[in-house]
């Protein structure tokens, strides 16, 4: 192996790099961070240096391209992504203590594989609740995909998994989120609980076997995209807005619930012990599948300007879309078929 001085180094990268530099185009994954700071820098740049020319590399040793050989190729990546950020760090094999000591501004990137957690416990409104893990205000816990981190709930049956109270702006994404199949049917664990949450985004994730898949209680400006409720047994419903204060501006999209035997597959909910006061408002559910339920498609409850827009709501044991009391209803390019207590239902409701 020839050991390149960075200074040589340097005046390579001066006579390769200004064109490159000139025409490249964003990386989306930084291959020539090599120290994985989230940063292409001189760092980087020291670490080709001294493995110039070695033939059996790693990425921590300057292989940009993953050939094993440290040359001019690496070299010319590095100068393409001179200066560039990575948003994203790297994933962090230390990940649930970081979440435990996380600030505001973290993002903590769980990688690949199968955790199963812990039981561990949040001050919730009225008592203590249980959960798994859970989400400090401006943090975002990010999988490396679903089917790749699989997190599975641990603890008593009455354990959630990931649970958030009182905070604000939290992200959740790229991940399954379960219990263990031998739970299926005989827990009250959900996948994913908030309470009083202010800015939520949950996208890329997929919820198995849980009782509420997702728990959404009097949070607003919450954003759900892409997230898939499977064979949740015992819930009120597979992605549930239900509230004990108030609950707007919440959008779920592009998203389906599956499989699901007790409730109903989305849906929005008001506590009638509340009184009958509208504590739901301005919810949106676009382009949603809820198909093959055991149960109800979507269903509302007291809700005042929701919102349904395209999505597919067919081959559900009862109804397709059941309105009940709810105001200012739009009803738009939405599918419901062979739902044998009707395909769409209203009862006391008004529309927009």
């Amino acid at each position: 192996m020839m050991r390149l001085s960075l200074a040589g180094l340097i005046l390579i990268f001066a006579s390769v790099g200004t064109y490159l530099l000139i025409s490249s185009r964003a990386a989306s994954t930084l291959t020539a961070d090599f120290n994985s700071d989230g940063v292409v820098n001189v760092t980087d740049l020291s670490v080709l240096a001294t493995n110039w020319g070695r033939t059996t590399a790693t990425h921590a040793q300057g292989d940009a391209n993953s050939d094993g050989t440290i040359n001019i190729y690496d070299l010319s990546i590095l100068a393409s992504q001179w200066g560039q950020t990575n948003t994203t760090p790297a994933p962090d094999p230390n990940w649930q203590t970081s979440l435990a000591n996380a600030q505001a501004g973290d993002v903590i990137v769980i990688p690949e594989g199968t955790y199963t957690l812990t039981q561990g416990q949040v001050q919730w409104p009225g008592g203590d609740l249980y959960c798994n893990l859970v989400i400090p205000s401006g943090v975002t816990l990010k999988g490396s995909g679903v089917g790749k981190t699989i997190l599975v709930g641990g603890g008593t049956t009455s354990t959630n998994v990931i649970g958030s109270v009182s905070t604000t702006n939290i992200a959740i994404s790229d991940m399954t989120i379960m219990v263990d199949i031998s739970r299926k049917g005989s827990t009250s664990q959900d996948g994913i609980k908030m309470e009083n949450v202010d800015g939520a985004t949950v996208s890329n994730v997929e919820l198995k076997y849980l009782y509420i898949a997702s728990n959404i209680i009097g949070s607003r400006n919450v954003t759900y995209t892409n997230v898939h409720a499977i064979e949740s047994q015992l819930g009120i419903d597979a992605i549930n807005i239900a509230t004990y204060t108030n609950t707007a501006n919440v959008l779920i999209k592009d998203s389906t619930a599956t499989g699901i035997t007790n409730g109903w597959g989305f849906g929005t909910y008001d506590d009638t012990s509340q009184g009958s006061d509208v504590h739901v408002s301005g919810v949106t559910f676009q382009n949603d599948t809820a198909t093959g339920n055991d149960t109800t498609g979507l269903f509302c409850h007291l809700s005042d300007g929701l919102t349904i827009i395209g999505g597919d709501y067919s081959n559900n044991t009862s109804e397709g879309v059941k309105l009940n009391t709810c105001l200012n209803y739009l009803v738009s390019g939405a599918n419901a078929t062979n739902n044998p207590s009707g395909n769409f239902v209203y009862i006391a409701s008004t529309s927009r």
